[in-house]
Protein backbone atom coordinates (compact mmCIF):
# COMPACT_ATOMS: atom_id res chain seq x y z
CA UNK A 1 0.00 0.00 0.00
CA UNK A 2 0.91 3.74 -0.82
CA UNK A 3 1.64 5.62 1.55
CA UNK A 4 1.30 10.06 1.06
CA UNK A 5 1.82 12.72 3.25
CA UNK A 6 -1.19 14.55 4.53
CA UNK A 7 -1.85 17.27 2.34
CA UNK A 8 -3.17 20.77 3.98
CA UNK A 9 -6.02 22.90 2.07
CA UNK A 10 -7.00 26.07 3.51
CA UNK A 11 -10.11 27.57 1.50
CA UNK A 12 -10.66 31.44 1.77
CA UNK A 13 -11.40 34.48 -0.83
CA UNK A 14 -8.68 36.68 -0.89
CA UNK A 15 -7.65 38.52 -3.55
CA UNK A 16 -3.59 36.98 -3.07
CA UNK A 17 -2.60 33.32 -3.04
CA UNK A 18 0.67 31.29 -3.13
CA UNK A 19 0.14 28.51 -5.20
CA UNK A 20 3.17 25.71 -6.56
CA UNK A 21 5.72 28.05 -4.88
CA UNK A 22 4.03 31.31 -6.34
CA UNK A 23 2.98 33.88 -5.28
CA UNK A 24 -0.15 35.17 -7.15
CA UNK A 25 -1.99 38.62 -6.41
CA UNK A 26 -4.72 41.07 -8.06
CA UNK A 27 -3.32 44.67 -7.52
CA UNK A 28 -6.27 47.17 -8.48
CA UNK A 29 -7.35 44.36 -11.44
CA UNK A 30 -3.53 43.89 -12.57
CA UNK A 31 -2.42 40.36 -12.31
CA UNK A 32 1.38 40.35 -10.09
CA UNK A 33 3.14 36.97 -9.89
CA UNK A 34 6.72 36.39 -8.50
CA UNK A 35 8.38 33.20 -7.40
CA UNK A 36 7.46 32.24 -3.36
CA UNK A 37 10.18 31.81 -0.95
CA UNK A 38 9.65 30.42 2.44
CA UNK A 39 12.53 32.35 4.36
CA UNK A 40 12.00 31.05 7.54
CA UNK A 41 13.62 27.86 6.42
CA UNK A 42 17.16 27.67 7.86
CA UNK A 43 18.33 25.58 4.73
CA UNK A 44 17.80 28.12 1.97
CA UNK A 45 20.71 27.42 0.03
CA UNK A 46 20.46 24.04 -0.48
CA UNK A 47 20.72 22.30 -4.22
CA UNK A 48 19.35 18.70 -4.29
CA UNK A 49 21.90 16.59 -4.39
CA UNK A 50 21.40 12.81 -6.82
CA UNK A 51 24.36 10.83 -6.31
CA UNK A 52 26.07 9.95 -10.14
CA UNK A 53 25.21 13.47 -11.57
CA UNK A 54 27.68 15.56 -12.87
CA UNK A 55 28.22 19.48 -12.66
CA UNK A 56 26.76 19.56 -16.16
CA UNK A 57 23.39 18.53 -14.52
CA UNK A 58 23.52 21.68 -12.24
CA UNK A 59 24.08 23.90 -15.18
CA UNK A 60 20.69 22.45 -16.69
CA UNK A 61 18.66 23.08 -13.62
CA UNK A 62 20.53 26.45 -12.73
CA UNK A 63 19.00 27.70 -16.83
CA UNK A 64 15.47 25.88 -16.14
CA UNK A 65 15.15 28.08 -12.64
CA UNK A 66 16.10 30.95 -14.63
CA UNK A 67 13.54 30.31 -17.25
CA UNK A 68 11.12 29.38 -14.75
CA UNK A 69 11.85 33.02 -13.20
CA UNK A 70 11.36 34.87 -15.97
CA UNK A 71 7.78 32.88 -16.69
CA UNK A 72 6.90 33.45 -13.17
CA UNK A 73 7.68 36.81 -11.74
CA UNK A 74 5.62 39.84 -13.62
CA UNK A 75 7.91 41.93 -12.58
CA UNK A 76 12.03 42.41 -13.86
CA UNK A 77 12.79 43.29 -10.04
CA UNK A 78 11.51 40.24 -8.86
CA UNK A 79 13.24 38.03 -11.63
CA UNK A 80 16.54 40.08 -10.33
CA UNK A 81 15.69 38.64 -6.96
CA UNK A 82 15.41 35.48 -7.95
CA UNK A 83 18.38 35.44 -10.17
CA UNK A 84 20.40 36.48 -7.72
CA UNK A 85 18.96 33.62 -5.09
CA UNK A 86 19.87 31.01 -7.90
CA UNK A 87 23.36 32.69 -7.73
CA UNK A 88 24.25 33.02 -4.06
CA UNK A 89 22.76 29.32 -3.94
CA UNK A 90 25.30 28.03 -6.46
CA UNK A 91 27.90 30.13 -4.99
CA UNK A 92 27.19 28.86 -1.39
CA UNK A 93 27.34 25.42 -2.72
CA UNK A 94 31.13 25.40 -3.89
CA UNK A 95 30.53 26.59 -7.70
CA UNK A 96 33.06 28.99 -9.17
CA UNK A 97 31.84 32.55 -9.70
CA UNK A 98 32.94 32.25 -13.66
CA UNK A 99 30.67 28.86 -13.94
CA UNK A 100 28.02 31.49 -12.80
CA UNK A 101 28.54 34.31 -14.74
CA UNK A 102 29.11 32.24 -17.65
CA UNK A 103 25.70 30.72 -17.38
CA UNK A 104 24.05 33.69 -16.40
CA UNK A 105 25.36 35.42 -19.68
CA UNK A 106 24.57 32.66 -21.84
CA UNK A 107 20.84 32.92 -20.74
CA UNK A 108 20.71 36.53 -21.65
CA UNK A 109 22.43 35.86 -24.32
CA UNK A 110 20.54 32.94 -25.77
CA UNK A 111 16.84 34.91 -25.25
CA UNK A 112 18.34 38.39 -26.53
CA UNK A 113 17.76 39.72 -23.23
CA UNK A 114 20.78 42.07 -22.64
CA UNK A 115 18.98 45.24 -21.48
CA UNK A 116 16.83 43.21 -19.31
CA UNK A 117 20.30 42.46 -17.00
CA UNK A 118 20.45 45.61 -15.72
CA UNK A 119 17.07 47.04 -15.47
CA UNK A 120 14.82 46.72 -12.21
CA UNK A 121 12.03 48.85 -12.34
CA UNK A 122 9.90 47.44 -15.67
CA UNK A 123 7.02 44.80 -16.21
CA UNK A 124 8.15 41.80 -17.85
Amino acid sequence: KVQYPIVYFHTSISSNVNYLNLYIVNQNGQLYTRINRDTTLKENYILPYVTGHPKLMYSIRFRSALIRAACCCSLVKDFQQERIYLELTLLVNGYSLEFVERHVEHFFDYFHAYKMRYLMDQMI
